[in-house]
C-alpha cells in the first residue's frame, strides 16, 4: 500500500481501476510507482499478473440505460455485482433464460428515478447452437436499443429497461439484458388469484386496461423517433407488479419483436419479419379483455374452464376465431362459437348492463368493436404522412383526460393485437380516415383485405362494425373508466341478489373442468394448422362438444428465404490469397459530409441506427458532395422509398436495412485487420472481388478456393468409380492449346491411371444452329476441336478447366452423339453419373443469355483475352471508409448476394432440366450478371464472403420441430389418433420442403442428409416422465407407426440440435429412400454399434431413454452422424433387438432412447446392419 502512495498525482486510487495491460512501448501506470525499491517490485510479470488478478475483486457499477448509454462490456474474470441468483424464478423462453437476482443497491445507479434496486431480472440471451449465435447477438442489440427508446417514453405501464451487458472474451461474449424484477409474475398470475369480488377491484382493473392502451399509444406515436409495434403482446408479457393494499400495476414487457418505423403503415410495401423470438399469430385484445370480464365475474376457475371450452382439442391457447371453407372455395371467418356463447350469457348477468356498469360497458366494447372479424377500411396507420408532428401531441387532452393525466393519440392499436396469421383474419386496427389527406400514388396504395398475400379469399362470416379505431378503443375505455365518481359502487359492481348459473361446460358440469394443462403453458411459436377443432353442438343451453369439424388453417408459412450468415475464417484466408496474387484492396473515401462522417464513427455501437431527411440526401447526391450520401440516395432510388420524407437506417450485423424492409439493403464488408468491437459480426471481404484487370484469373482463384476449402472441410466431393464415367469426355489440354479433343472413357488408349477429374456444364441452348456432335461429326471431334469454332460460352468453360488444372469437361452437346442415328436415349439414362460424378459443375445463369455464343467470364478489357467472353460485369455500388486512427478499413456496398433472384428465378432454372442437373451436383459454381455463387451441401458462398443458407436447411427444419414439439405435448381423446390429427400439416410440411417423409419425420435424400437424422434426433422431453406406446386399432387409416416415430408413443418431445454444418451424417435407408412402401414396410435400415456410456467423462454424454426404467450404461446405437471439428461427439439412435429377423436376415431391432456420445471411448465394437421397426 505504502507504493500505492508513491505515485503520481496523489497516490493510487479506485479511480485508476481497471488497470489496462502493458502497451509495448509505453511504461505502465504500476511500474512508475516503483520509488526507489531496488530490484523494483512491479516487474512485467506482476503487471500482468495484477491486470488478470484485479477482475476478481473489482466489481463494476452499473448505470441504468440512457438515450447515450445503455450497454455495458466486461471481460470474462471479472466479477458482477450480484449477490444471489434465484432458481426456477423466472420464465423461459425461446432463446434465452430469465432468472432473479439479487444486487448490491450500490452497485446499480438510476440517476432519473432515484430508486435502490434490490432485486433485478437478467435475461440471458441463448443461442440453440452455434450458427444461431449470429442471430441471437441481433436480437440482443435489437431488444437493447428498443428497450432504451421505451425507457424515454417515461411510461410507467411499459417495464423499466435497466441495462444490457456482455460478459466474456471478444467474440464469445454472453449477452443479457436486465430489467427490474415482477414480483406478481404476468397477468395470467393474477388471474389465478381468487380474489373477493368488489368495485375496488374492477375500477382498479379498467384502470389498469386505460395504462397499458396508453403506453402502446405513446409507443406508436412518440414525440420523435420511429414508432413502435410491439409484435408478441399476450398476457404472458403483461408482467404484474404487485401491492399489498391495490390490484398493483401491470406494465408491457418484451420488446423483443418490437419494430421501429419511421413511415406510416400504410407506405411500406414489404412484409414485416420477426426474428428471434415467440410468435403468436392471434390477436390478444380479446383475451385480455373477455379474459378480465369472465375473471371479474366469476373468478379464476371459471376463467380457466372458458379458456377450455374455445380452445381446440390439439392446440395450446385459446383461438377466438374459426375458418371455414364453404362451397365456393372460399374461407368465411367466424367469431368462436363458444366464445359468442359466453358473452351472450354474461350480458344477461345483472352485473353486465351496458352504460349502467363498468364491465358491461366493457363486455360490450370487446364484443362489438374488439372481438370482430370484419376488417377496417384501410390496412396499415391512417397518420399525417408530412413528418409533422403528430397532431394529439400539440392539442390540449381532453378535459376527462386532464383527470387522470393521460394523452389520448390518434395511433393505430395494432399492438393490441398479433401480427395477423394466415388462418385467420388479418385483423388490424386504425385511426380514422380523414377525407382531406391527399391521395397516396397507385403503387403506395393499401392492398385491399382479398389481395393480402397468404390471406387468399378470406371473407368475414359477419357484418356491423369493423375492429375499432385506436383512438376510439382508448376513449372507449377512458369513457368507462370516468363514468362514475371512485364512490359510485353500483357502477363498478351492483348489489345483486343473485347472479345467473355459469354456463355449462362440455360434459353439461358446473366449475372446473379438470383440464390437464393450464391455459397459461409456455405459448411458442405459431399455432399448428390443419387440426381438427371442437366446435359447440346446437343443443340449448349448453356448449357441449359432441363433433369435431374439421377447420382449413391454410399451410404453414414456410416462406424461401435465404439466411445470411458471417463466416470470417475462409473469407480472410481467400482474402489473403486474391489479395497476395492480384493486388491490394480498394482504397478508402475520404470525402464525407459531417452527417455520414458521425455515421462512420457510430457504426460498431449496438443495434446503431440513423435517419436520415430524404432531401438531404438527394442534395448531396446531385452535388456530388458525399460519397455515403449519394449510395444512399441510389439505393433509396433502388427500392422505390424516395416517396417518403425519411429514411431510417439500421444495422443487424453485417447489414444495413432501410425503413425497416424485411430483406437488407447494404451490406457492411471488412478488411482482415480491421479491429471493431463486433469483429465476428462483420463479413471480411471485398465488394467487387474479381472485377479489374485480372477478372477472369481471380475467378479461378476464388473457385479454387471454394473447392479445396470444401474438399478439406466436407464431403460433398465426389468419390467416382471407374465404371460409373461419362461416355464421353473433352479433354482440354494446356493453356496454349488452339484446340480441344472429345475422348472415349472406354478406349484403351485414355490415360487413366485413376478415375479422371471432370466439370460438367449446365447452359442453355439457346436458339438453333447449335453446335454439337453428330454422328457426322463423331470422327473429327475424336481428332480435334478448334477452339476459335466452339461458341463463347464452352470456350469459357474451357478457360475454367484449364484454369483450374482440371483435365476434362463435359458438356451435353458434344458429348452426347446428337440427332438421329446418335445415343441421346442411353446417355440421358447416365445423367445421374456425369452430374453427380463431377468434380464441380458450372452453371451459366446470365440475364438475357440466350446462347452458347455469348460466354459468361468477365474481363477487364473491352475483349477477352484467348477468345474468350466480352461481358461487361454488374459491379455493386460502394463506398470504401476507414474510421479515424483504424488500421483497416470497411465498405458500405449495395446488396448483390440474392441467390434466390440470380439463380433460382433466373434464365438457366427455366430450362427442363436444370431441377435434376441441380439436384444431382454435388458441387456448382452459378455464373450470373453479379457475381459467382458457389453452392454444395453446407449451403450457398458469395463472391463477398457470405454464406446464403436456405432456410429448408436451417430455419425451416427448426420451425418444424416447434410445430412437433407442441403438437406433442397435447393431449388426444383417443391417443391413437396422434399421426392423423396432424396428417394435414404434415402434408403441407412435406410439399413445402420439397421432401419426402411420415410419421414426423422428414427426408429430403442423400444429397441432403440432414433433414432425416435431425427428425430422428428426437427425445423425451423432461417433464415428460415416461414415453407410453400407443396400441393402433387394426381398423384404423393408420393402423402401425414404427417405433423411431414418436407418434408412436403419448408425451412431450424435444429436439437434439447439433450445429448446422458441423455434422458428417452417416448413411441410413428410410422407407422413402429405400424405396418401399411406409405403409407395408416401415424399417429403417442403419448400421449398429456397441455403446458403453461409462467410459465418457463429466459432460460428453447424454442418453435419454423413453421409458426410464429401461435405461443402460450399454447397449447397442446406431450412430445418426458425427461432428465435425473440435467437439468430440456422436448422435446416437439407442435401439433394442426384438429377438427376430426380416425377410432379408437382418435382425430386427427397436428404438428405446436417443443422445450423443464420444465415439473413440463409448461406441465401438462390431458393425453391424441391422432394420429398426
Amino acid at each position: 500500500m505504502e507504493l500505492f502512495k508513491l505515485a503520481p498525482n496523489g497516490g493510487f486510487t479506485d479511480e485508476d481501476l481497471p488497470v489496462k495491460p502493458q502497451q509495448r512501448g509505453e511504461q505502465h501506470i504500476l511500474a512508475s510507482i516503483n520509488g526507489k525499491s531496488c530490484p523494483p517490485f512491479w516487474t512485467a510479470t506482476k503487471i500482468n499478473l495484477f491486470c488478470i488478478s484485479q477482475w476478481k475483486v473489482l466489481a463494476p457499477v452499473l448505470s441504468v440505460a440512457t438515450e447515450r448509454q445503455y450497454n455495458h462490456d466486461f471481460e470474462l474474470g471479472r466479477i458482477l455485482p450480484f449477490t444471489k441468483r434465484y432458481e426456477a424464478e423466472g420464465d423461459r423462453g425461446a432463446f434465452g433464460q430469465v432468472h432473479k437476482y439479487e444486487i448490491h443497491p450500490d452497485h446499480l445507479v438510476d440517476a432519473e428515478h432515484r430508486v435502490r434496486y434490490q432485486y433485478v431480472a437478467v435475461k440471458g440471451i441463448q443461442p440453440r447452437n452455434e450458427q444461431d449465435r449470429q442471430a441471437m447477438i441481433r436480437g440482443w442489440e435489437h431488444e437493447a436499443s428498443i428497450l432504451q427508446k421505451m425507457n424515454a417514453l417515461r411510461q410507467e405501464h411499459i417495464v423499466r429497461f435497466l441495462t444490457a451487458f456482455r460478459h466474456g472474451d471478444k467474440g464469445r461474449e454472453d449477452h443479457y439484458l436486465m430489467f427490474e424484477w415482477a414480483d406478481g409474475g404476468n397477468l395470467l398470475n393474477l388471474w389465478k388469484v381468487n380474489r373477493r369480488q368488489t368495485p375496488r377491484l374492477v375500477r382498479a382493473a379498467i384502470e389498469q386496461l386505460l395504462g397499458l392502451a396508453s403506453a402502446l399509444c405513446h409507443a406508436h406515436c412518440p414525440e420523435t423517433g420511429p414508432k413502435f409495434r410491439h409484435g408478441d403482446l399476450k398476457p404472458a408479457n403483461i408482467l404484474w407488479f404487485k401491492d399489498n393494499d391495490k390490484l398493483g400495476t401491470l406494465k408491457i414487457a418484451d420488446w423483443g419483436l418490437a419494430k421501429g418505423h419511421n413511415v406510416a403503415t400504410e407506405l411500406r410495401t414489404n412484409k414485416t419479419s420477426t426474428e428471434y423470438g415467440t410468435r403468436r399469430y392471434e390477436p390478444p385484445e380479446e383475451e385480455t379483455g373477455e379474459g378480465f370480464v369472465v375473471w371479474l365475474l366469476y373468478g379464476p376457475i371459471e376463467l380457466r374452464r372458458f379458456n377450455s371450452n374455445i380452445r381446440s382439442e390439439y392446440s395450446e391457447s385459446p383461438p377466438f376465431y374459426q375458418t371455414t371453407t364453404n362451397s365456393q372455395g372460399t374461407k368465411v371467418a367466424r367469431v368462436h362459437d363458444a366464445a359468442v356463447q359466453w358473452m351472450d350469457h354474461m350480458a344477461k348477468d345483472p352485473r353486465c348492463q351496458t352504460g349502467q356498469t363498468a364491465i358491461g360497458s366493457l363486455l360490450e366494447l370487446v364484443r362489438t368493436r374488439l372481438l370482430v372479424v370484419k376488417l377496417p377500411r384501410r390496412l396499415g396507420t391512417s397518420q399525417d404522412l408530412s413528418g409533422s408532428s403528430p397532431t394529439w401531441l400539440s392539442q390540449p387532452s381532453r378535459p376527462s383526460g386532464a383527470h387522470i393525466g393521460i394523452r389520448t393519440p390518434p395511433s393505430t392499436a395494432a399492438d393490441l393485437l398479433f401480427p395477423p396469421r394466415q388462418d385467420i383474419p388479418g385483423v388490424v386496427l386504425h385511426h380514422a380516415e380523414q377525407d382531406e389527406s391527399p391521395p397516396l400514388p397507385e403503387s403506395l396504395r393499401p392492398l385491399s383485405p382479398e389481395s393480402i398475400q397468404g390471406m387468399g379469399d378470406l371473407k368475414s362470416g359477419q357484418g356491423g362494425h369493423g375492429r375499432a379505431l385506436s383512438d376510439e378503443l382508448l376513449r372507449s375505455i377512458e369513457d368507462i373508466f370516468l363514468e362514475a365518481d371512485a364512490d359510485h359502487h353500483h357502477y363498478w359492481l351492483p348489489d345483486t341478489p343473485g347472479q345467473l348459473a355459469l354456463p355449462p361446460g362440455p360434459d353439461g358440469a358446473v366449475g372446473d373442468d379438470g383440464l390437464e394443462e393450464a391455459e397459461d403453458a409456455p405459448q411458442r411459436g405459431t399455432q399448428s394448422s390443419g387440426f381438427s377443432k371442437r366446435l359447440p353442438s346446437s343443443t340449448a343451453g349448453g356448449l357441449t362438444v359432441p363433433q369435431h369439424e374439421r377447420i382449413d388453417y391454410g399451410s404453414a408459412e414456410l416462406d424461401n428465404t435465404w439466411a445470411r450468415l458471417v463466416e470470417n475464417r475462409f473469407a480472410a484466408e481467400a482474402m489473403a490469397s486474391t489479395k497476395t496474387r492480384f493486388g491490394p484492396e480498394p482504397t478508402a473515401t475520404s470525402k464525407l459530409c459531417q452527417v455520414c462522417q458521425a455515421f462512420r464513427n457510430g457504426l460498431w455501437q449496438p443495434a446503431f441506427s440513423r435517419t436520415y431527411e430524404l432531401s438531404y440526401l438527394e442534395a448531396a447526391a446531385q452535388a456530388n458532395s458525399c460519397d455515403l450520401c449519394g449510395l444512399f440516395w441510389r439505393s433509396c432510388q433502388r427500392l422505390a422509398i424516395t416517396q417518403v420524407s425519411t429514411v431510417l437506417l439500421e444495422r443487424e450485423g453485417s447489414f444495413l436495412k432501410m425503413n425497416s424492409m424485411t430483406e437488407p439493403a447494404l451490406s457492411i464488408l471488412r478488411s482482415p485487420d480491421l479491429n471493431t468491437s463486433i469483429d465476428g459480426s462483420i463479413q471480411v471481404g471485398f465488394p467487387n472481388t474479381t472485377d479489374g484487370l485480372h477478372a477472369d484469373m481471380m475467378q479461378f482463384e476464388m473457385i479454387r478456393n471454394w473447392l479445396s476449402h470444401c474438399d478439406e472441410h466436407h464431403t460433398c466431393h465426389p468419390q467416382t468409380a471407374p465404371n460409373h464415367l461419362p461416355t464421353r469426355l473433352i479433354a482440354v489440354g494446356g493453356p496454349s492449346d488452339p484446340e480441344v479433343r472429345l475422348v472415349e472413357t472406354g478406349a484403351t488408349s485414355l490415360p487413366l491411371k485413376s478415375p479422371p477429374r471432370w466439370l460438367a456444364l449446365s447452359h442453355q441452348w439457346g436458339p438453333p444452329p447449335h453446335f454439337m456432335t453428330t454422328p457426322a461429326t463423331l470422327a473429327s471431334h475424336r481428332r480435334e476441336i478448334p477452339l476459335s469454332a466452339l461458341p463463347g460460352t464452352f470456350r469459357d468453360a474451357v478457360r475454367v478447366a484449364r484454369g483450374l488444372g482440371c483435365p476434362y469437361l463435359w458438356i451435353d452437346s458434344l458429348c452426347i452423339v446428337q440427332g438421329p442415328g446418335g445415343d441421346f436415349n442411353s446417355e440421358a439414362k447416365r445423367m445421374e453419373q456425369v452430374y453427380s460424378g463431377a468434380w464441380c459443375v458450372l452453371a451459366v445463369s446470365m440475364e438475357g443469355e440466350g446462347g452458347d455464343g455469348e460466354g459468361f467470364l468477365y474481363d477487364g478489357t473491352e475483349a477477352g483475352g484467348g477468345g474468350g467472353s466480352r461481358r461487361k460485369r454488374k459491379g455493386a455500388d460502394y463506398v470504401a471508409m476507414r474510421q479515424e486512427g483504424a488500421l483497416g478499413q470497411f465498405y458500405i456496398c449495395e446488396g448483390v448476394d440474392d441467390f434466390g433472384g440470380h439463380v433460382l428465378e433466373g434464365e438457366l432454372s427455366r430450362r427442363g432440366w436444370v431441377l435434376q442437373e441441380r439436384a444431382l451436383a454435388r458441387r456448382t459454381v452459378f455464373f450470373t450478371g453479379w457475381q459467382m455463387y458457389w453452392e454444395c451441401g453446407i449451403g450457398v458462398r458469395c463472391e463477398t464472403g457470405f454464406i446464403l443458407m436456405d432456410a429448408r436447411q436451417g430455419e425451416k427444419i427448426l420451425r418444424c420441430q416447434d410445430l412437433f414439439k407442441r403438437y406433442s405435448r397435447l393431449a388426444l381423446t383417443n391417443t391413437y389418433d396422434r399421426p392423423l390429427a396432424i396428417d394435414g400439416l404434415q402434408s403441407r410440411i412435406l410439399s413445402a420442403l420439397s421432401s419426402s417423409g411420415g410419421f414426423g419425420v422428414l427426408d429430403e435424400g442423400d444429397r441432403k442428409r440432414g433433414l432425416l437424422r435431425r427428425s430422428l434426433l428426437w427425445y423425451r422431453d423432461p417433464g415428460t416422465p415416461r414415453l407410453q406406446r400407443i396400441v393402433f386399432p387394426a381398423h384404423r387409416a393408420i393402423s402401425a407407426v414404427p417405433s423411431w416415430s414418436w407418434m408412436a408413443y403419448t408425451g412431450g418431445i424435444d429436439y437434439i440440435t447439433p450445429d448446422f454444418n458441423h455434422v458428417e451424417w452417416a448413411d441410413v435407408q428410410s422407407p422413402w429412400s429405400g424405396g418401399s412402401d411406409p405403409a407395408g414396410n416401415n424399417a429403417l435400415v442403419a448400421e449398429a454399434n456397441e455403446y458403453d456410456a461409462s467410459r465418457a467423462k463429466l459432460g460428453e454424454a447424454m442418453l435419454i431413454f423413453d421409458i426410464p426404467e429401461q435405461a443402460s450404461p450399454t447397449g447397442t446405437c446406431v450412430v445418426l452422424g458425427k461432428h465435425k471439428g473440435s467437439l468430440l461427439r456422436s448422435y446416437v439412435l439407442l435401439v433394442r433387438e426384438k429377438g427376430h429377423r426380416d425377410q432379408d436376415g437382418r435382425k430386427i431391432f427397436e428404438r428405446v432412447g436417443a443422445g450423443y456420445l464420444p465415439p473413440s471411448r463409448c461406441v465401438g465394437g462390431q458393425t453391424e446392419k441391422v432394420a429398426i421397426y
